[in-house]
């Protein structure tokens, strides 16, 4: 079973709207990644601090558990929000996700026992590609991070390298 969350949590500064909203083919962009990804997906969760603007989709919307922490408050609403035991994350503004890549990494996390799988190319990581998180038994209702003014996810979990 695999949860899809489409994190539209942002406020899309650089765009002057909501990125998600735009135009994309002649439909809001998040369609786009909704057609793509459904396939896949037992259970799809838009993750929004702006349920108004998305309730036309039909979807369960989720606003971030804990408001301010940019996309380590999203990543972890989608992982305490999700039904499933796996969790596919990806931004609302990415039009071409490919369904066979989270496949692929919600397969690797089954097979090596991985906590989280983060795409890597030559040029390093790239915060801007999907991640796919498999959800712990156990999520604590208030994390370390929520405590600081901190945004940043680094450290907080072990790392293997799978090729």
């Amino acid at each position: 079973m695999l949860t899809v969350v489409i994190q539209a949590s942002g406020q899309s500064a650089r765009m002057g709207g909501d990125k998600a909203l735009k135009p994309f083919l002649g439909r809001p962009l998040i369609y786009r990644v909704i057609d793509r990804l459904a396939p896949i997906a037992d259970e799809i969760i838009v993750t929004t601090n702006h349920p108004d603007d998305y309730a036309f989709l039909n979807l369960r919307l989720v606003a971030d558990l804990v408001p301010g922490r940019g996309a380590l408050g999203g990543l972890y609403t989608a992982v305490a929000s999700a039904a499933s035991p796996l969790v596919a994350v990806i931004a609302c503004d990415m039009p071409f996700a490919s369904a066979t890549l989270l496949e692929t990494a919600t397969r690797l996390i089954v097979q090596e026992e991985a906590d989280v799988v983060i795409f890597k190319t030559d040029e390093g990581t790239n915060p801007s590609t999907p991640s796919t998180a498999a959800r712990p038994a156990s999520l604590p209702s208030n994390p370390p991070w929520t405590r600081t003014n901190g945004r940043s996810s680094r450290g907080s979990r072990r790392s293997k390298s799978v090729n």
